[in-house]
């Protein structure tokens, strides 16, 4: 009984890490796209500026 209970206290260990790790990469790949997002319209921000300062 012992060792069964080590092994599902192991699984259920493994399991929870492998979630924190794609939970992780999940956040940095959401950060990603939403700077990229951002800088995407900072663009073109900027250049509706440069456009009406020109007129």
């Amino acid at each position: 009984v012992g060792a069964l209970r080590d092994s599902t206290v192991a699984a259920v260990l493994f399991t929870t890490f492998g979630l924190a790790i794609v939970c992780t990469i999940s956040a940095i790949a959401a950060f990603t796209v939403e700077m990229m997002m951002a800088g995407s319209g900072v663009r073109a921000e900027v250049a509706r500026q440069r456009l009406s300062e020109q007129i």
